[in-house]
Protein backbone atom coordinates (compact mmCIF):
# COMPACT_ATOMS: atom_id res chain seq x y z
CA UNK A 1 0.00 0.00 0.00
CA UNK A 2 1.03 3.68 -1.17
CA UNK A 3 1.72 5.50 1.91
CA UNK A 4 0.01 8.61 0.30
CA UNK A 5 -2.50 6.66 -0.81
CA UNK A 6 -5.86 6.22 1.09
CA UNK A 7 -6.91 2.77 1.42
CA UNK A 8 -10.01 3.54 1.51
CA UNK A 9 -12.01 6.72 0.80
CA UNK A 10 -13.44 8.09 3.88
CA UNK A 11 -17.33 7.18 3.96
CA UNK A 12 -15.74 3.76 3.46
CA UNK A 13 -14.10 4.47 7.16
CA UNK A 14 -16.94 5.89 8.53
CA UNK A 15 -19.47 2.55 7.20
CA UNK A 16 -16.63 0.66 7.83
CA UNK A 17 -15.04 1.14 10.70
CA UNK A 18 -17.55 3.72 12.44
CA UNK A 19 -14.17 6.47 11.80
CA UNK A 20 -15.32 9.70 11.57
CA UNK A 21 -13.14 12.89 11.56
CA UNK A 22 -9.87 13.36 9.69
CA UNK A 23 -8.06 12.29 13.29
CA UNK A 24 -8.87 8.62 13.01
CA UNK A 25 -8.54 8.36 9.53
CA UNK A 26 -5.42 9.22 9.56
CA UNK A 27 -4.73 6.88 12.95
CA UNK A 28 -6.06 3.77 10.57
CA UNK A 29 -4.10 4.58 7.85
CA UNK A 30 -0.74 4.01 10.04
CA UNK A 31 -1.73 0.81 11.32
CA UNK A 32 -2.44 -0.42 7.74
CA UNK A 33 0.62 1.26 6.36
CA UNK A 34 2.37 -0.45 9.54
CA UNK A 35 0.56 -3.60 8.44
CA UNK A 36 1.38 -3.84 4.89
CA UNK A 37 5.32 -3.07 5.36
CA UNK A 38 5.27 -6.49 6.92
CA UNK A 39 6.53 -9.26 3.78
CA UNK A 40 4.18 -12.38 3.48
CA UNK A 41 7.25 -14.43 3.91
CA UNK A 42 7.80 -13.01 7.71
CA UNK A 43 4.64 -13.96 8.72
CA UNK A 44 4.57 -16.79 10.65
CA UNK A 45 1.18 -18.71 10.23
CA UNK A 46 0.09 -21.40 12.49
CA UNK A 47 -0.51 -24.51 10.79
CA UNK A 48 -0.23 -27.39 14.03
CA UNK A 49 -3.29 -29.15 12.78
CA UNK A 50 -1.61 -32.33 10.90
CA UNK A 51 -3.65 -32.31 8.13
CA UNK A 52 -3.88 -28.37 7.53
CA UNK A 53 -2.29 -29.06 3.88
CA UNK A 54 -5.36 -31.51 3.10
CA UNK A 55 -7.90 -29.38 5.12
CA UNK A 56 -6.69 -26.36 2.18
CA UNK A 57 -7.62 -28.56 -0.32
CA UNK A 58 -11.28 -28.90 1.00
CA UNK A 59 -14.05 -31.45 -0.29
CA UNK A 60 -10.90 -32.57 -2.78
CA UNK A 61 -9.36 -34.16 0.25
CA UNK A 62 -12.02 -36.19 1.41
CA UNK A 63 -10.99 -39.65 0.02
CA UNK A 64 -7.38 -39.02 1.38
CA UNK A 65 -8.87 -38.49 4.72
CA UNK A 66 -11.16 -41.23 4.87
CA UNK A 67 -8.04 -43.27 4.11
CA UNK A 68 -6.12 -42.03 7.05
CA UNK A 69 -9.24 -42.43 9.21
CA UNK A 70 -9.49 -45.99 8.20
CA UNK A 71 -6.00 -46.72 9.18
CA UNK A 72 -2.95 -46.06 12.26
CA UNK A 73 -3.26 -45.05 15.53
CA UNK A 74 -6.12 -43.36 17.44
CA UNK A 75 -4.46 -40.11 17.45
CA UNK A 76 -3.72 -40.12 13.86
CA UNK A 77 -7.35 -41.11 13.28
CA UNK A 78 -8.94 -38.75 15.47
CA UNK A 79 -6.52 -36.42 13.69
CA UNK A 80 -8.11 -37.10 9.97
CA UNK A 81 -11.82 -36.92 11.55
CA UNK A 82 -10.78 -33.48 12.90
CA UNK A 83 -9.56 -32.58 9.64
CA UNK A 84 -13.18 -33.53 7.90
CA UNK A 85 -15.14 -31.77 10.25
CA UNK A 86 -13.46 -28.97 9.27
CA UNK A 87 -14.26 -29.28 5.70
CA UNK A 88 -17.75 -30.50 6.48
CA UNK A 89 -18.30 -26.84 7.58
CA UNK A 90 -17.88 -25.37 4.55
CA UNK A 91 -18.32 -28.15 2.02
CA UNK A 92 -21.73 -30.82 1.52
CA UNK A 93 -21.01 -33.96 0.56
CA UNK A 94 -22.92 -36.53 -1.51
CA UNK A 95 -24.57 -39.56 0.04
CA UNK A 96 -21.69 -42.02 -1.05
CA UNK A 97 -19.47 -39.69 1.35
CA UNK A 98 -21.87 -39.97 4.04
CA UNK A 99 -22.35 -43.95 3.60
CA UNK A 100 -19.00 -44.09 4.15
CA UNK A 101 -19.10 -42.06 7.49
CA UNK A 102 -21.53 -44.34 8.52
CA UNK A 103 -19.85 -47.24 8.10
CA UNK A 104 -16.55 -46.00 9.84
CA UNK A 105 -19.24 -45.14 12.93
CA UNK A 106 -21.01 -48.33 12.72
CA UNK A 107 -17.51 -50.91 12.52
CA UNK A 108 -15.52 -48.49 14.93
CA UNK A 109 -14.60 -49.62 18.32
CA UNK A 110 -12.62 -46.47 20.37
CA UNK A 111 -14.73 -44.39 22.25
CA UNK A 112 -13.09 -41.48 21.48
CA UNK A 113 -13.00 -42.00 17.91
CA UNK A 114 -16.70 -43.07 18.23
CA UNK A 115 -17.64 -39.44 19.33
CA UNK A 116 -15.45 -37.61 16.97
CA UNK A 117 -17.07 -39.27 14.18
CA UNK A 118 -20.71 -38.77 15.18
CA UNK A 119 -19.96 -35.21 15.60
CA UNK A 120 -18.33 -35.21 11.84
CA UNK A 121 -21.32 -37.25 10.55
CA UNK A 122 -23.56 -34.68 12.40
CA UNK A 123 -21.49 -31.75 10.69
CA UNK A 124 -22.24 -33.67 7.20
CA UNK A 125 -26.23 -33.20 8.26
CA UNK A 126 -27.61 -36.61 7.47
CA UNK A 127 -30.83 -36.76 8.48
CA UNK A 128 -31.03 -40.25 9.68
CA UNK A 129 -28.20 -39.77 11.85
CA UNK A 130 -30.16 -36.53 12.80
CA UNK A 131 -33.19 -38.75 13.39
CA UNK A 132 -32.12 -40.88 15.92
CA UNK A 133 -30.72 -38.18 17.70
CA UNK A 134 -34.09 -36.74 18.22
CA UNK A 135 -35.19 -40.06 19.31
CA UNK A 136 -32.82 -40.10 22.34
CA UNK A 137 -34.19 -36.72 23.70
CA UNK A 138 -36.90 -38.62 25.16
CA UNK A 139 -34.29 -40.87 27.18
CA UNK A 140 -34.06 -41.33 31.02
CA UNK A 141 -30.28 -40.78 30.89
CA UNK A 142 -29.25 -37.31 31.25
CA UNK A 143 -26.19 -37.91 29.50
CA UNK A 144 -27.26 -39.74 26.42
CA UNK A 145 -29.97 -36.10 26.14
CA UNK A 146 -27.17 -34.27 26.65
CA UNK A 147 -24.96 -35.99 23.77
CA UNK A 148 -27.74 -35.96 21.50
CA UNK A 149 -28.52 -32.27 22.25
CA UNK A 150 -24.88 -31.15 20.99
CA UNK A 151 -24.99 -33.49 18.23
CA UNK A 152 -28.36 -31.77 17.00
CA UNK A 153 -26.59 -28.35 17.33
CA UNK A 154 -23.79 -29.66 14.73
CA UNK A 155 -26.19 -31.00 12.24
CA UNK A 156 -28.37 -27.46 13.16
CA UNK A 157 -31.63 -29.63 12.92
CA UNK A 158 -34.72 -27.42 12.51
CA UNK A 159 -36.72 -30.03 13.62
CA UNK A 160 -35.16 -30.48 16.52
CA UNK A 161 -35.95 -27.30 18.46
CA UNK A 162 -39.30 -27.38 19.71
CA UNK A 163 -38.35 -30.93 21.62
CA UNK A 164 -35.37 -29.00 22.28
CA UNK A 165 -37.02 -25.65 23.81
CA UNK A 166 -39.48 -28.45 25.80
CA UNK A 167 -36.53 -29.95 27.61
CA UNK A 168 -35.32 -26.32 28.98
CA UNK A 169 -36.07 -26.90 32.90
CA UNK A 170 -33.97 -26.21 36.08
CA UNK A 171 -35.09 -29.43 36.59
CA UNK A 172 -32.29 -30.60 33.52
CA UNK A 173 -29.46 -28.93 35.13
CA UNK A 174 -27.05 -30.83 33.25
CA UNK A 175 -28.68 -31.22 30.19
CA UNK A 176 -30.04 -27.75 29.60
CA UNK A 177 -26.30 -26.30 29.17
CA UNK A 178 -26.16 -28.45 26.23
CA UNK A 179 -29.48 -28.20 24.94
CA UNK A 180 -29.08 -23.66 25.23
CA UNK A 181 -25.45 -24.55 23.39
CA UNK A 182 -27.79 -26.43 20.28
CA UNK A 183 -30.40 -23.93 20.22
CA UNK A 184 -27.32 -20.96 19.80
CA UNK A 185 -26.19 -23.06 16.75
CA UNK A 186 -29.41 -23.40 15.32
CA UNK A 187 -30.02 -19.98 15.63
CA UNK A 188 -33.93 -20.30 14.85
CA UNK A 189 -35.98 -16.95 16.85
CA UNK A 190 -38.45 -19.58 17.92
CA UNK A 191 -36.07 -20.17 20.71
CA UNK A 192 -36.16 -16.96 22.09
CA UNK A 193 -38.84 -16.90 23.88
CA UNK A 194 -37.38 -19.78 26.03
CA UNK A 195 -33.75 -18.33 26.07
CA UNK A 196 -34.92 -15.10 27.61
CA UNK A 197 -37.05 -17.12 30.07
CA UNK A 198 -33.51 -18.64 31.77
CA UNK A 199 -32.27 -15.35 31.88
CA UNK A 200 -35.11 -13.85 33.51
CA UNK A 201 -34.92 -16.82 35.57
CA UNK A 202 -31.57 -16.42 36.48
CA UNK A 203 -30.82 -20.22 34.89
CA UNK A 204 -27.79 -20.90 32.93
CA UNK A 205 -27.77 -17.19 31.95
CA UNK A 206 -24.29 -16.94 30.50
CA UNK A 207 -25.06 -19.95 28.42
CA UNK A 208 -28.18 -18.31 27.12
CA UNK A 209 -26.15 -14.86 26.73
CA UNK A 210 -24.07 -16.66 24.21
CA UNK A 211 -26.58 -18.37 22.70
CA UNK A 212 -28.86 -15.28 22.10
CA UNK A 213 -25.65 -13.55 20.57
CA UNK A 214 -25.40 -16.57 18.00
CA UNK A 215 -29.55 -15.79 17.22
CA UNK A 216 -28.48 -11.99 16.74
CA UNK A 217 -32.31 -10.57 17.28
CA UNK A 218 -32.58 -7.00 17.92
CA UNK A 219 -35.44 -8.09 20.19
CA UNK A 220 -33.11 -9.53 22.49
CA UNK A 221 -31.16 -6.63 23.43
CA UNK A 222 -32.98 -6.00 26.29
CA UNK A 223 -33.06 -8.70 28.00
CA UNK A 224 -28.94 -9.00 26.98
CA UNK A 225 -28.12 -5.41 28.70
CA UNK A 226 -30.52 -6.64 31.75
CA UNK A 227 -27.39 -9.04 32.47
CA UNK A 228 -24.23 -6.16 31.51
CA UNK A 229 -25.36 -4.20 34.45
CA UNK A 230 -25.86 -6.48 37.40
CA UNK A 231 -23.94 -9.27 36.39
CA UNK A 232 -20.82 -11.34 37.43
CA UNK A 233 -17.51 -10.58 35.68
CA UNK A 234 -18.01 -13.39 33.28
CA UNK A 235 -21.65 -12.52 33.03
CA UNK A 236 -20.86 -8.84 31.79
CA UNK A 237 -18.36 -10.57 29.17
CA UNK A 238 -20.59 -12.89 27.66
CA UNK A 239 -23.26 -9.82 27.72
CA UNK A 240 -21.41 -7.45 25.66
CA UNK A 241 -20.07 -10.64 23.18
CA UNK A 242 -23.97 -11.50 22.71
CA UNK A 243 -24.83 -7.65 22.35
CA UNK A 244 -22.20 -7.04 20.09
CA UNK A 245 -22.50 -9.91 17.85
CA UNK A 246 -26.42 -8.60 17.59
CA UNK A 247 -25.10 -5.14 16.75
CA UNK A 248 -22.98 -6.59 14.03
CA UNK A 249 -25.59 -8.82 12.19
CA UNK A 250 -27.82 -5.08 12.08
CA UNK A 251 -25.33 -2.65 11.25
CA UNK A 252 -26.90 -2.18 8.25
CA UNK A 253 -30.12 -0.95 9.68
CA UNK A 254 -28.96 2.56 11.05
CA UNK A 255 -32.04 3.91 12.61
CA UNK A 256 -32.84 1.60 14.89
CA UNK A 257 -29.36 1.56 15.97
CA UNK A 258 -29.72 5.00 16.54
CA UNK A 259 -32.19 4.49 18.91
CA UNK A 260 -30.57 2.00 20.58
CA UNK A 261 -27.23 4.03 20.82
CA UNK A 262 -29.58 6.51 22.59
CA UNK A 263 -30.99 3.94 25.09
CA UNK A 264 -27.84 2.51 25.90
CA UNK A 265 -24.79 4.16 24.36
CA UNK A 266 -24.06 6.29 27.64
CA UNK A 267 -24.79 3.53 29.78
CA UNK A 268 -22.39 1.78 28.12
CA UNK A 269 -19.35 4.47 27.72
CA UNK A 270 -20.22 5.08 31.31
CA UNK A 271 -19.53 1.75 32.74
CA UNK A 272 -16.59 1.40 31.22
CA UNK A 273 -14.92 4.73 32.31
CA UNK A 274 -15.87 3.62 35.72
CA UNK A 275 -15.25 0.02 35.96
CA UNK A 276 -12.37 -0.09 33.38
CA UNK A 277 -9.89 -1.54 36.49
CA UNK A 278 -12.52 -4.57 37.39
CA UNK A 279 -13.35 -5.50 33.49
CA UNK A 280 -11.17 -7.84 32.06
CA UNK A 281 -9.50 -7.24 28.71
CA UNK A 282 -12.04 -9.44 26.33
CA UNK A 283 -15.13 -7.38 28.31
CA UNK A 284 -13.60 -4.22 27.17
CA UNK A 285 -13.13 -5.12 24.05
CA UNK A 286 -16.80 -6.25 22.78
CA UNK A 287 -17.95 -2.89 25.10
CA UNK A 288 -15.46 -0.84 22.36
CA UNK A 289 -17.08 -2.85 19.75
CA UNK A 290 -20.41 -2.41 21.07
CA UNK A 291 -19.89 1.21 20.97
CA UNK A 292 -18.18 1.70 17.56
CA UNK A 293 -21.63 -0.15 16.35
CA UNK A 294 -23.23 2.68 18.11
CA UNK A 295 -21.96 5.17 15.66
CA UNK A 296 -19.38 6.34 18.36
CA UNK A 297 -16.23 8.16 17.57
CA UNK A 298 -12.90 5.98 18.25
CA UNK A 299 -10.58 8.24 19.07
CA UNK A 300 -6.64 6.74 19.71
CA UNK A 301 -6.10 7.88 23.05
CA UNK A 302 -9.35 6.18 23.70
CA UNK A 303 -8.59 2.87 22.01
CA UNK A 304 -5.00 2.99 23.61
CA UNK A 305 -6.27 3.66 27.20
CA UNK A 306 -9.29 1.30 27.25
CA UNK A 307 -7.39 -1.77 25.45
CA UNK A 308 -4.23 -1.31 26.59
CA UNK A 309 -2.73 -0.65 23.33
CA UNK A 310 0.79 0.96 22.38
CA UNK A 311 0.77 1.60 18.62
CA UNK A 312 4.00 1.93 16.57
CA UNK A 313 4.01 3.74 13.31
CA UNK A 314 4.88 2.36 9.71
CA UNK A 315 8.84 3.58 10.12
CA UNK A 316 9.00 2.61 13.85
CA UNK A 317 8.01 -0.72 13.39
CA UNK A 318 10.02 -1.56 9.93
CA UNK A 319 13.28 0.28 12.68
CA UNK A 320 12.32 -2.51 15.04
CA UNK A 321 11.93 -5.13 13.11
CA UNK A 322 15.62 -4.19 11.30
CA UNK A 323 17.00 -3.68 15.08
CA UNK A 324 15.81 -7.34 15.56
CA UNK A 325 17.23 -8.68 12.95
CA UNK A 326 20.75 -7.63 13.48
CA UNK A 327 20.93 -8.43 17.04
CA UNK A 328 19.92 -12.01 16.00
CA UNK A 329 22.44 -11.48 13.00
Amino acid sequence: MDKKKSAFSHSDYETLFALTDAGQVAYAEELLFSLSQTKQSEIQFDQSHPFAELIIQGKKAFAALIQRAQNGLASERLDAIDALSYILLESKIDGHEIEQLRRLLASEKDKTVLIALAKTLAIAQDFSFLREQLARLTDDDPAIVAAAAQLLGYGRMQQAIEPLCALLSPSRIYESRHIIWALGEIGDRAALPYLHRCIHQSFRVNDALIALGKIACLSSISVVFSQVLIGTSQTKECGYRALARILEAHRKEEAIIRIFNEEFGNIVDSQLQHEYLALNWETRFFMIICLARFGRSMQPSFLRRYLDLSILSGEQLIENRNLNKSMRG
